[in-house]
Protein backbone atom coordinates (compact mmCIF):
# COMPACT_ATOMS: atom_id res chain seq x y z
CA UNK A 1 0.00 0.00 0.00
CA UNK A 2 1.39 3.39 -0.99
CA UNK A 3 1.56 6.32 1.39
CA UNK A 4 -1.10 8.20 -0.57
CA UNK A 5 -3.50 5.24 -0.43
CA UNK A 6 -2.87 4.88 3.31
CA UNK A 7 -3.60 8.55 4.00
CA UNK A 8 -6.69 8.35 1.81
CA UNK A 9 -7.92 5.33 3.79
CA UNK A 10 -7.35 7.10 7.12
CA UNK A 11 -9.26 10.13 5.83
CA UNK A 12 -12.20 7.94 4.75
CA UNK A 13 -12.28 6.25 8.18
CA UNK A 14 -12.42 9.64 9.87
CA UNK A 15 -15.19 10.73 7.49
CA UNK A 16 -17.26 7.66 8.37
CA UNK A 17 -16.93 8.44 12.08
CA UNK A 18 -17.82 12.11 11.61
CA UNK A 19 -20.77 11.52 9.24
CA UNK A 20 -22.26 8.75 11.40
CA UNK A 21 -22.03 11.02 14.46
CA UNK A 22 -23.74 13.85 12.61
CA UNK A 23 -26.51 11.54 11.36
CA UNK A 24 -27.16 10.35 14.92
CA UNK A 25 -27.20 13.97 16.16
CA UNK A 26 -29.68 14.98 13.44
CA UNK A 27 -31.93 12.03 14.32
CA UNK A 28 -31.86 13.00 17.99
CA UNK A 29 -32.68 16.63 17.20
CA UNK A 30 -35.40 15.66 14.73
CA UNK A 31 -37.26 13.66 17.37
CA UNK A 32 -37.94 16.59 19.69
CA UNK A 33 -41.65 17.18 20.13
CA UNK A 34 -42.62 14.17 18.01
CA UNK A 35 -44.73 11.14 18.86
CA UNK A 36 -43.03 7.91 19.90
CA UNK A 37 -43.91 6.28 16.57
CA UNK A 38 -42.40 9.21 14.65
CA UNK A 39 -39.26 9.19 16.79
CA UNK A 40 -38.83 5.46 16.14
CA UNK A 41 -39.26 6.03 12.40
CA UNK A 42 -36.64 8.81 12.45
CA UNK A 43 -34.12 6.50 14.17
CA UNK A 44 -34.90 3.72 11.70
CA UNK A 45 -34.31 6.08 8.76
CA UNK A 46 -31.03 7.23 10.31
CA UNK A 47 -29.76 3.65 10.64
CA UNK A 48 -30.84 2.88 7.10
CA UNK A 49 -28.82 5.88 5.92
CA UNK A 50 -25.77 4.58 7.81
CA UNK A 51 -26.07 1.20 6.07
CA UNK A 52 -26.03 2.89 2.64
CA UNK A 53 -23.32 5.40 3.62
CA UNK A 54 -20.36 3.31 2.26
CA UNK A 55 -22.14 3.04 -1.12
CA UNK A 56 -22.75 6.79 -1.21
CA UNK A 57 -19.11 7.50 -0.36
CA UNK A 58 -17.99 5.21 -3.20
CA UNK A 59 -20.35 6.76 -5.78
CA UNK A 60 -20.57 10.45 -4.79
CA UNK A 61 -17.31 12.47 -4.93
CA UNK A 62 -16.52 15.03 -2.27
CA UNK A 63 -16.78 18.71 -3.11
CA UNK A 64 -13.67 19.75 -1.12
CA UNK A 65 -10.53 18.35 -2.77
CA UNK A 66 -7.07 18.68 -1.27
CA UNK A 67 -4.22 18.11 -3.72
CA UNK A 68 -1.01 16.59 -2.41
CA UNK A 69 2.33 16.61 -4.16
CA UNK A 70 3.31 13.54 -6.13
CA UNK A 71 6.31 11.50 -5.03
CA UNK A 72 9.57 12.51 -6.66
CA UNK A 73 11.13 9.83 -8.87
CA UNK A 74 14.90 9.82 -9.20
CA UNK A 75 16.65 8.55 -12.32
CA UNK A 76 18.14 5.07 -12.20
CA UNK A 77 21.70 5.05 -10.95
CA UNK A 78 24.35 2.45 -10.52
CA UNK A 79 24.19 0.51 -7.23
CA UNK A 80 27.94 0.88 -6.82
CA UNK A 81 27.62 4.66 -6.85
CA UNK A 82 24.58 4.72 -4.51
CA UNK A 83 25.94 2.32 -1.92
CA UNK A 84 28.57 4.63 -0.37
CA UNK A 85 26.10 7.53 -0.15
CA UNK A 86 23.40 5.32 1.36
CA UNK A 87 25.76 3.92 3.94
CA UNK A 88 26.79 7.42 4.97
CA UNK A 89 23.16 8.52 5.66
CA UNK A 90 22.00 8.34 9.30
CA UNK A 91 19.37 5.73 10.12
CA UNK A 92 16.01 7.25 11.22
CA UNK A 93 12.93 5.47 12.59
CA UNK A 94 9.38 6.55 11.82
CA UNK A 95 5.91 5.01 11.48
CA UNK A 96 4.38 5.27 8.05
CA UNK A 97 0.72 5.95 7.35
CA UNK A 98 0.40 2.48 5.82
CA UNK A 99 1.34 0.85 9.14
CA UNK A 100 -1.21 2.96 11.01
CA UNK A 101 -3.90 2.17 8.43
CA UNK A 102 -3.23 -1.57 8.64
CA UNK A 103 -3.30 -1.48 12.46
CA UNK A 104 -6.62 0.40 12.56
CA UNK A 105 -8.10 -1.93 9.96
CA UNK A 106 -7.06 -4.95 12.02
CA UNK A 107 -8.63 -3.49 15.19
CA UNK A 108 -11.85 -2.70 13.32
CA UNK A 109 -12.03 -6.20 11.83
CA UNK A 110 -11.58 -7.77 15.28
CA UNK A 111 -14.42 -5.69 16.73
CA UNK A 112 -16.75 -6.31 13.77
CA UNK A 113 -16.11 -10.06 13.92
CA UNK A 114 -16.75 -10.11 17.68
CA UNK A 115 -20.09 -8.34 17.21
CA UNK A 116 -21.03 -10.68 14.35
CA UNK A 117 -20.24 -13.71 16.53
CA UNK A 118 -22.34 -12.25 19.32
CA UNK A 119 -25.27 -11.79 16.97
CA UNK A 120 -24.83 -15.33 15.68
CA UNK A 121 -24.89 -16.64 19.24
CA UNK A 122 -28.15 -14.74 19.90
CA UNK A 123 -29.67 -16.28 16.75
CA UNK A 124 -28.69 -19.75 17.93
CA UNK A 125 -30.24 -19.08 21.35
CA UNK A 126 -33.49 -17.89 19.76
CA UNK A 127 -33.61 -20.98 17.59
CA UNK A 128 -33.17 -23.11 20.72
CA UNK A 129 -36.00 -21.23 22.46
CA UNK A 130 -38.31 -21.90 19.52
CA UNK A 131 -37.39 -25.58 19.55
CA UNK A 132 -37.98 -25.77 23.31
CA UNK A 133 -41.57 -24.48 23.10
CA UNK A 134 -45.12 -25.59 22.27
CA UNK A 135 -47.15 -24.26 19.36
CA UNK A 136 -50.30 -22.25 20.33
CA UNK A 137 -51.99 -24.29 23.08
CA UNK A 138 -54.78 -21.69 23.48
CA UNK A 139 -58.34 -21.99 22.27
CA UNK A 140 -59.49 -19.52 19.65
CA UNK A 141 -61.96 -18.00 22.11
CA UNK A 142 -59.13 -17.21 24.54
CA UNK A 143 -57.25 -15.05 22.02
CA UNK A 144 -58.13 -11.49 21.00
CA UNK A 145 -59.71 -11.00 17.62
CA UNK A 146 -56.53 -9.58 16.06
CA UNK A 147 -54.54 -12.68 17.14
CA UNK A 148 -56.81 -15.16 15.37
CA UNK A 149 -55.43 -14.42 11.92
CA UNK A 150 -52.28 -15.80 10.31
CA UNK A 151 -48.95 -14.25 9.44
CA UNK A 152 -47.21 -15.12 12.71
CA UNK A 153 -46.43 -18.10 14.93
CA UNK A 154 -47.64 -18.14 18.53
CA UNK A 155 -45.66 -20.42 20.87
CA UNK A 156 -45.43 -21.03 24.63
CA UNK A 157 -42.02 -21.71 26.15
CA UNK A 158 -41.30 -24.61 28.48
CA UNK A 159 -39.50 -22.14 30.73
CA UNK A 160 -39.92 -18.52 31.78
CA UNK A 161 -38.50 -16.84 28.65
CA UNK A 162 -40.79 -14.21 27.17
CA UNK A 163 -42.84 -12.49 26.12
CA UNK A 164 -40.63 -11.69 23.12
CA UNK A 165 -41.04 -11.39 19.36
CA UNK A 166 -38.54 -11.99 16.57
CA UNK A 167 -38.46 -12.97 12.93
CA UNK A 168 -38.93 -11.35 9.54
CA UNK A 169 -40.94 -13.46 7.09
CA UNK A 170 -42.90 -15.42 9.71
CA UNK A 171 -42.47 -13.72 13.10
CA UNK A 172 -42.52 -15.78 16.28
CA UNK A 173 -44.33 -14.61 19.43
CA UNK A 174 -42.98 -16.52 22.44
CA UNK A 175 -44.87 -16.44 25.73
CA UNK A 176 -43.61 -17.83 29.07
CA UNK A 177 -45.04 -21.03 30.46
CA UNK A 178 -46.99 -19.19 33.16
CA UNK A 179 -48.96 -17.48 30.38
CA UNK A 180 -51.15 -20.59 30.41
CA UNK A 181 -52.49 -19.38 33.78
CA UNK A 182 -52.77 -15.69 33.01
CA UNK A 183 -56.18 -14.00 33.24
CA UNK A 184 -57.80 -13.03 30.00
CA UNK A 185 -57.06 -9.30 30.40
CA UNK A 186 -53.32 -9.89 30.80
CA UNK A 187 -53.13 -12.33 27.91
CA UNK A 188 -54.98 -9.84 25.71
CA UNK A 189 -52.65 -6.97 26.69
CA UNK A 190 -49.52 -9.03 26.00
CA UNK A 191 -50.74 -10.32 22.64
CA UNK A 192 -51.83 -6.85 21.54
CA UNK A 193 -48.36 -5.55 22.46
CA UNK A 194 -46.47 -8.28 20.60
CA UNK A 195 -48.78 -8.10 17.57
CA UNK A 196 -48.14 -4.36 17.42
CA UNK A 197 -44.41 -5.19 17.15
CA UNK A 198 -45.21 -7.56 14.27
CA UNK A 199 -47.38 -5.04 12.39
CA UNK A 200 -44.82 -2.25 12.83
CA UNK A 201 -41.90 -4.42 11.68
CA UNK A 202 -39.83 -3.66 14.77
CA UNK A 203 -37.78 -6.87 14.52
CA UNK A 204 -36.34 -6.04 11.04
CA UNK A 205 -35.68 -2.48 12.19
CA UNK A 206 -33.75 -3.79 15.18
CA UNK A 207 -31.71 -6.05 12.89
CA UNK A 208 -30.94 -2.98 10.77
CA UNK A 209 -29.69 -1.06 13.82
CA UNK A 210 -27.55 -3.98 14.96
CA UNK A 211 -25.95 -4.24 11.49
CA UNK A 212 -25.10 -0.53 11.72
CA UNK A 213 -23.63 -1.09 15.20
CA UNK A 214 -21.38 -3.83 13.80
CA UNK A 215 -20.26 -1.55 10.95
CA UNK A 216 -19.67 1.55 13.10
CA UNK A 217 -18.85 -0.13 16.41
CA UNK A 218 -16.05 2.33 17.41
CA UNK A 219 -18.63 5.17 17.44
CA UNK A 220 -20.44 5.32 20.82
CA UNK A 221 -23.17 7.56 19.39
CA UNK A 222 -24.36 4.71 17.15
CA UNK A 223 -24.80 2.45 20.19
CA UNK A 224 -26.69 5.20 22.01
CA UNK A 225 -28.94 5.61 18.99
CA UNK A 226 -29.67 1.87 18.89
CA UNK A 227 -30.71 1.92 22.56
CA UNK A 228 -32.93 4.96 21.95
CA UNK A 229 -34.53 3.20 18.97
CA UNK A 230 -35.42 0.15 21.11
CA UNK A 231 -36.93 2.41 23.78
CA UNK A 232 -39.00 4.35 21.25
CA UNK A 233 -40.21 1.09 19.68
CA UNK A 234 -41.59 -0.07 23.03
CA UNK A 235 -43.32 3.27 23.66
CA UNK A 236 -44.80 3.33 20.16
CA UNK A 237 -46.08 -0.21 20.69
CA UNK A 238 -47.67 0.81 24.01
CA UNK A 239 -49.43 3.65 22.19
CA UNK A 240 -50.73 1.20 19.58
CA UNK A 241 -52.16 -1.02 22.35
CA UNK A 242 -53.89 1.92 24.01
CA UNK A 243 -55.34 3.07 20.68
CA UNK A 244 -56.94 -0.39 20.30
CA UNK A 245 -59.19 0.40 23.31
CA UNK A 246 -57.34 -0.86 26.38
CA UNK A 247 -57.61 1.37 29.47
CA UNK A 248 -54.27 3.08 30.32
CA UNK A 249 -54.48 2.25 34.04
CA UNK A 250 -55.23 -1.42 33.35
CA UNK A 251 -52.43 -1.69 30.79
CA UNK A 252 -49.93 -0.03 33.15
CA UNK A 253 -50.95 -2.46 35.86
CA UNK A 254 -50.41 -5.41 33.54
CA UNK A 255 -46.96 -4.11 32.63
CA UNK A 256 -45.99 -3.91 36.28
CA UNK A 257 -47.39 -7.36 37.01
CA UNK A 258 -45.42 -8.89 34.16
CA UNK A 259 -42.25 -7.12 35.32
CA UNK A 260 -42.83 -8.36 38.89
CA UNK A 261 -43.44 -11.96 37.80
CA UNK A 262 -40.63 -12.35 35.29
CA UNK A 263 -37.93 -9.82 36.20
CA UNK A 264 -36.03 -11.11 33.19
CA UNK A 265 -33.34 -9.33 31.28
CA UNK A 266 -32.99 -9.68 27.49
CA UNK A 267 -30.75 -12.46 26.31
CA UNK A 268 -28.24 -9.91 25.06
CA UNK A 269 -28.08 -6.64 23.18
CA UNK A 270 -28.71 -8.68 20.03
CA UNK A 271 -31.81 -10.49 21.35
CA UNK A 272 -35.35 -9.28 20.55
CA UNK A 273 -36.98 -6.61 22.68
CA UNK A 274 -38.51 -7.79 25.95
CA UNK A 275 -41.96 -6.47 26.84
CA UNK A 276 -41.08 -5.68 30.49
CA UNK A 277 -37.46 -4.53 30.26
CA UNK A 278 -36.67 -2.84 33.62
CA UNK A 279 -34.38 -0.20 32.09
CA UNK A 280 -37.29 1.60 30.35
CA UNK A 281 -40.24 0.45 32.47
CA UNK A 282 -40.62 3.65 34.50
CA UNK A 283 -40.57 5.90 31.43
CA UNK A 284 -43.07 3.65 29.68
CA UNK A 285 -45.48 3.67 32.65
CA UNK A 286 -45.28 7.46 32.79
CA UNK A 287 -45.98 7.65 29.06
CA UNK A 288 -48.94 5.27 29.37
CA UNK A 289 -50.49 7.25 32.24
CA UNK A 290 -49.88 10.66 30.65
CA UNK A 291 -53.33 12.30 30.41
CA UNK A 292 -52.79 14.43 27.27
CA UNK A 293 -50.49 12.12 25.33
CA UNK A 294 -51.10 11.77 21.58
CA UNK A 295 -50.88 8.16 20.44
CA UNK A 296 -51.39 8.13 16.69
CA UNK A 297 -49.18 6.00 14.44
CA UNK A 298 -47.34 6.80 11.24
CA UNK A 299 -48.69 6.85 7.71
CA UNK A 300 -47.09 5.92 4.42
CA UNK A 301 -46.58 9.59 3.68
CA UNK A 302 -44.70 9.99 6.98
CA UNK A 303 -42.44 7.09 6.02
CA UNK A 304 -41.76 8.62 2.60
CA UNK A 305 -41.02 12.07 4.03
CA UNK A 306 -38.68 10.89 6.77
CA UNK A 307 -36.84 8.42 4.51
CA UNK A 308 -36.34 11.13 1.86
CA UNK A 309 -35.09 13.62 4.45
CA UNK A 310 -32.61 11.08 5.84
CA UNK A 311 -31.31 10.26 2.35
CA UNK A 312 -30.92 13.92 1.37
CA UNK A 313 -29.20 14.84 4.65
CA UNK A 314 -26.74 11.95 4.35
CA UNK A 315 -26.03 12.77 0.69
CA UNK A 316 -25.36 16.41 1.59
CA UNK A 317 -22.88 15.31 4.27
CA UNK A 318 -21.17 12.99 1.80
CA UNK A 319 -20.86 15.75 -0.80
CA UNK A 320 -19.44 18.18 1.77
CA UNK A 321 -16.73 15.77 2.88
CA UNK A 322 -13.06 16.42 1.93
CA UNK A 323 -11.10 14.13 -0.39
CA UNK A 324 -7.49 13.76 -1.50
CA UNK A 325 -6.02 13.97 -4.99
CA UNK A 326 -2.46 13.50 -6.16
CA UNK A 327 -0.52 15.32 -8.86
CA UNK A 328 1.12 13.48 -11.71
CA UNK A 329 4.50 12.00 -10.80
CA UNK A 330 7.52 14.12 -11.71
CA UNK A 331 11.04 13.00 -12.49
CA UNK A 332 13.88 15.06 -11.10
CA UNK A 333 17.14 15.13 -13.05
CA UNK A 334 19.97 15.13 -10.59
CA UNK A 335 23.66 15.51 -11.19
CA UNK A 336 25.63 12.27 -11.01
CA UNK A 337 27.26 11.49 -7.70
CA UNK A 338 31.03 11.87 -7.51
CA UNK A 339 32.88 8.57 -7.79
CA UNK A 340 33.80 7.05 -4.43
CA UNK A 341 37.45 6.84 -3.44
CA UNK A 342 39.03 3.58 -4.50
CA UNK A 343 39.41 1.03 -1.70
CA UNK A 344 42.75 -0.17 -0.48
CA UNK A 345 44.52 -2.63 -2.82
CA UNK A 346 43.70 -6.25 -2.05
CA UNK A 347 45.64 -9.27 -3.31
CA UNK A 348 43.80 -11.20 -5.96
CA UNK A 349 44.57 -14.83 -6.64
CA UNK A 350 44.60 -15.17 -10.39
CA UNK A 351 43.88 -18.53 -12.05
CA UNK A 352 46.90 -20.70 -12.78
CA UNK A 353 46.13 -20.81 -16.49
CA UNK A 354 46.37 -17.03 -16.80
CA UNK A 355 49.55 -15.71 -15.16
CA UNK A 356 50.03 -11.97 -14.91
CA UNK A 357 52.75 -10.44 -17.13
CA UNK A 358 56.07 -10.00 -15.41
CA UNK A 359 56.57 -6.44 -16.60
CA UNK A 360 53.20 -5.29 -15.22
CA UNK A 361 53.23 -4.10 -11.60
CA UNK A 362 50.48 -5.06 -9.16
CA UNK A 363 47.59 -2.75 -10.11
CA UNK A 364 45.29 -1.16 -7.57
CA UNK A 365 41.67 -2.32 -7.29
CA UNK A 366 39.82 -1.04 -10.35
CA UNK A 367 37.07 1.53 -9.93
CA UNK A 368 33.47 0.39 -10.60
CA UNK A 369 32.55 0.49 -14.27
CA UNK A 370 29.13 1.95 -15.07
CA UNK A 371 26.88 0.26 -17.62
CA UNK A 372 26.25 2.19 -20.84
CA UNK A 373 24.86 1.45 -24.26
CA UNK A 374 27.77 2.89 -26.36
CA UNK A 375 31.51 2.58 -25.88
CA UNK A 376 32.79 5.21 -23.54
CA UNK A 377 35.83 7.31 -24.09
CA UNK A 378 38.96 5.71 -22.71
CA UNK A 379 39.79 6.86 -19.21
CA UNK A 380 43.53 7.17 -18.78
CA UNK A 381 44.84 6.17 -15.39
CA UNK A 382 48.05 7.87 -14.47
CA UNK A 383 50.81 5.48 -13.49
CA UNK A 384 54.45 6.16 -12.68
CA UNK A 385 55.68 4.10 -15.61
CA UNK A 386 52.60 2.61 -17.30
CA UNK A 387 49.51 3.85 -19.15
CA UNK A 388 46.26 1.90 -18.56
CA UNK A 389 43.20 2.40 -20.73
CA UNK A 390 39.78 0.72 -20.04
CA UNK A 391 36.99 0.31 -22.60
CA UNK A 392 33.52 -0.99 -21.46
CA UNK A 393 30.78 -2.05 -23.86
CA UNK A 394 27.33 -3.40 -22.87
CA UNK A 395 25.31 -5.74 -25.13
CA UNK A 396 21.82 -7.22 -24.73
CA UNK A 397 22.06 -11.01 -24.99
CA UNK A 398 18.99 -13.21 -24.36
CA UNK A 399 17.30 -10.53 -22.26
CA UNK A 400 20.37 -9.85 -20.07
CA UNK A 401 23.00 -7.11 -20.10
CA UNK A 402 26.46 -8.51 -20.83
CA UNK A 403 29.42 -6.16 -20.32
CA UNK A 404 32.68 -6.68 -22.20
CA UNK A 405 35.78 -5.03 -20.73
CA UNK A 406 38.82 -4.26 -22.90
CA UNK A 407 41.99 -3.23 -21.06
CA UNK A 408 45.02 -1.72 -22.85
CA UNK A 409 48.27 -1.36 -20.94
CA UNK A 410 50.95 0.81 -22.61
CA UNK A 411 49.17 0.47 -25.95
CA UNK A 412 49.13 -3.32 -25.80
CA UNK A 413 45.80 -5.17 -25.60
CA UNK A 414 45.87 -7.57 -22.69
CA UNK A 415 44.65 -11.09 -23.44
CA UNK A 416 43.70 -11.75 -19.81
CA UNK A 417 41.16 -8.92 -19.58
CA UNK A 418 38.65 -11.27 -17.93
CA UNK A 419 40.76 -11.32 -14.80
CA UNK A 420 40.29 -7.59 -14.25
CA UNK A 421 36.57 -7.93 -15.03
CA UNK A 422 36.22 -10.65 -12.38
CA UNK A 423 37.98 -8.52 -9.83
CA UNK A 424 35.73 -5.56 -10.66
CA UNK A 425 32.67 -7.80 -10.44
CA UNK A 426 33.72 -9.18 -7.04
CA UNK A 427 34.24 -5.71 -5.65
CA UNK A 428 30.91 -4.52 -7.03
CA UNK A 429 29.12 -7.57 -5.59
CA UNK A 430 30.70 -6.94 -2.20
CA UNK A 431 29.48 -3.35 -2.21
CA UNK A 432 26.01 -4.40 -3.34
CA UNK A 433 25.81 -7.05 -0.61
CA UNK A 434 26.86 -4.51 1.99
CA UNK A 435 24.19 -2.06 0.76
CA UNK A 436 21.51 -4.77 0.76
CA UNK A 437 22.44 -5.82 4.29
CA UNK A 438 22.25 -2.24 5.53
CA UNK A 439 18.89 -1.74 3.78
CA UNK A 440 17.50 -4.94 5.31
CA UNK A 441 18.68 -3.96 8.78
CA UNK A 442 17.13 -0.50 8.41
CA UNK A 443 13.83 -2.00 7.13
CA UNK A 444 13.66 -4.42 10.06
CA UNK A 445 14.32 -1.63 12.54
CA UNK A 446 11.68 0.59 10.91
CA UNK A 447 9.13 -2.26 10.94
CA UNK A 448 9.78 -2.88 14.65
CA UNK A 449 9.40 0.82 15.44
CA UNK A 450 6.18 1.06 13.39
CA UNK A 451 4.67 -1.93 15.13
CA UNK A 452 5.57 -0.52 18.55
CA UNK A 453 4.02 2.85 17.70
CA UNK A 454 0.88 1.18 16.33
CA UNK A 455 0.47 -0.78 19.55
CA UNK A 456 0.87 2.42 21.56
CA UNK A 457 -1.81 4.15 19.49
CA UNK A 458 -4.16 1.17 19.78
CA UNK A 459 -3.65 0.99 23.55
CA UNK A 460 -6.36 3.62 24.36
CA UNK A 461 -8.92 1.64 22.36
CA UNK A 462 -7.91 -1.56 24.12
CA UNK A 463 -8.19 0.17 27.49
CA UNK A 464 -11.61 1.53 26.48
CA UNK A 465 -12.75 -1.97 25.54
CA UNK A 466 -11.52 -3.32 28.87
CA UNK A 467 -13.32 -0.51 30.70
CA UNK A 468 -16.51 -1.31 28.82
CA UNK A 469 -16.13 -4.98 29.76
CA UNK A 470 -15.74 -4.00 33.40
CA UNK A 471 -18.88 -1.85 33.16
CA UNK A 472 -20.82 -4.76 31.71
CA UNK A 473 -19.60 -7.00 34.53
CA UNK A 474 -20.79 -4.43 37.04
CA UNK A 475 -24.17 -4.24 35.27
CA UNK A 476 -24.46 -8.01 35.53
CA UNK A 477 -24.45 -7.67 39.34
CA UNK A 478 -27.15 -5.00 39.44
CA UNK A 479 -30.19 -7.29 39.62
CA UNK A 480 -30.95 -6.10 43.13
CA UNK A 481 -30.90 -2.48 42.00
CA UNK A 482 -33.10 -3.30 39.03
CA UNK A 483 -35.51 -5.10 41.36
CA UNK A 484 -35.58 -2.09 43.67
CA UNK A 485 -36.30 0.24 40.75
CA UNK A 486 -39.10 -2.00 39.55
CA UNK A 487 -40.59 -2.14 43.08
CA UNK A 488 -40.43 1.63 43.39
CA UNK A 489 -42.01 2.04 39.96
CA UNK A 490 -44.74 -0.43 40.95
CA UNK A 491 -45.48 1.46 44.15
CA UNK A 492 -45.69 4.80 42.35
CA UNK A 493 -47.78 3.33 39.56
CA UNK A 494 -50.10 1.56 42.00
CA UNK A 495 -50.72 4.84 43.79
CA UNK A 496 -51.47 6.53 40.46
CA UNK A 497 -53.69 3.64 39.36
CA UNK A 498 -55.54 3.71 42.68
CA UNK A 499 -55.99 7.46 42.38
CA UNK A 500 -57.20 7.04 38.80
CA UNK A 501 -59.64 4.32 39.84
CA UNK A 502 -60.93 6.42 42.79
CA UNK A 503 -61.35 9.37 40.44
CA UNK A 504 -63.13 7.18 37.87
CA UNK A 505 -65.36 5.76 40.66
CA UNK A 506 -66.27 9.24 41.88
CA UNK A 507 -67.05 10.20 38.30
CA UNK A 508 -69.31 7.15 37.87
CA UNK A 509 -71.12 7.92 41.15
CA UNK A 510 -71.66 11.47 39.99
CA UNK A 511 -73.06 10.23 36.67
CA UNK A 512 -75.43 7.86 38.48
CA UNK A 513 -76.65 10.66 40.70
CA UNK A 514 -77.28 12.83 37.66
CA UNK A 515 -79.21 10.00 36.04
CA UNK A 516 -81.33 9.56 39.17
CA UNK A 517 -82.00 13.27 39.26
CA UNK A 518 -83.05 13.26 35.62
CA UNK A 519 -85.33 10.29 36.29
CA UNK A 520 -87.00 12.00 39.18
Amino acid sequence: MSEFAAWHGLLVAGEFFAISSLVMALAWLGGFGKLASHRHLIWAAAFGALIFLPLLVALVPGSVVFTVAAPVTMPQMSMASIAPAASAMPETFHISAATIAFALLAVWLVGACAIALRGLAAAVILRGLRRDSTENPFEASELPHVARGGGFELRVSHGEQGPVTWGFFRPVILLPQRALYWPGERLQAVLLHELAHVRRGDSPMQMLSLAACALYWPNPFVWMGAAAMRREAEMATDDAVLVSGLTPSDYAGELLQIAAEIRARPLSAFAPMHMATPSSLEARVQSVLAPAQRRSGVTKMDVLKIATAAFLATTALVIARPSLAQDAPQEVQSAPLPPPPPPAPQPVNAPAAMPAPAAMPAPAAPAPVAEMDAPVAPAAVARPSHSIQVYSTTHRVYGRNVTHNRIIVDGVVQTDANVSADVARDIANARINEHVWRAQAAAQAQAAARMSEAMKRAEPQIQAALAQARVEMVKANMDMRVQQRVDEAMQRAEVRIEMRRVRDGDRNVSVERDDETDGN
